[in-house]
């Protein structure tokens, strides 16, 4: 199989940090701290945001001027979203034996009303500063690319989770403090996704999230599912 040009990890740099808003290669470079002309390199064949145009990754904007220089303003299109999510986490599956990425995926009933809702809602996601939180820098952004669109969706399922629980089984609040244990005890000390959920979590509503893009029946057979396990290797 040819390789893709969402290989090349100077892709993601350039999608996520125009997603917000449309941007210049030399304002991209500027917030991840790029020197030279980094991001104007060769991709597959031609410089990469070029290349990124031709597939439908990004669209022109018109031109813009900044630090004197005129270039592109390129604006991100998340339309290639699901079929690179569905593919990635089918191979993670199949060759890592990690079902998990697949199955939370399954849980979003409308994935095409999941993906307007992001387009929708670029400024909450993909603020420059929020991914800045969340990866660091631009090598842990490279090397955990497909957090640039797992992330907004374990965000969603959060707030899902967290309401259908205060709603349906009336939790109190000195109790729902334990739905953060998976935000806490994590093992990617690298990303900071708790930073990051709370600074979306600042213009995310629950009443925004429109109804029917996840299903909130799998999401809890599927977190109970996994429970279990737990459970059962503790003899619980």
């Amino acid at each position: 199989m040819d390789k893709q040009i969402w290989a090349l990890d100077k892709f993601w740099i350039i999608w996520v940090s125009c997603l917000d808003r449309a941007r210049t290669i030399n304002e991209i470079q500027k917030i991840w701290n790029y020197d030279g002309n980094a991001l104007y390199q060769k991709g597959l064949k031609e410089p990469i945001w070029k290349e990124m145009m031709k597939g439908g990754f990004l669209q022109s904007k018109g031109k813009a001027k900044f630090r004197g220089v005129y270039g592109d303003l390129l604006y991100g299109n998340f339309d290639w979203t699901l079929d690179f999510m569905k593919n990635l986490f089918s191979e993670i599956k199949l060759h890592q034996e990690n079902p998990i990425p697949f199955n939370l995926l399954e849980c979003l009933e409308n994935k095409k009303k999941f993906v307007y809702f992001l387009d929708t809602n670029r400024e909450i996601f993909y603020l420059p500063s929020r991914l800045k939180i969340l990866f660091g820098n631009k090598d842990n952004l490279k090397n955990n690319c497909e957090l640039s669109i797992t992330a907004p969706m374990l965000t969603l399922y959060n707030q899902i989770i967290i309401n259908a629980l205060k709603k349906k089984i009336q939790i109190e609040a000195d109790t729902i403090f334990l739905f953060s244990q998976s935000l806490i005890f994590t093992p990617y000390t690298r990303i900071n996704f708790f930073g990051y959920y709370k600074e979306v979590l600042k213009d995310l509503s629950i009443k925004e999230i429109p109804e029917g893009i996840v299903n909130e029946t799998k999401l809890f057979k599927l977190w109970k599912e996994y429970a279990h396990k737990i459970l059962k290797a503790l003899n619980l």
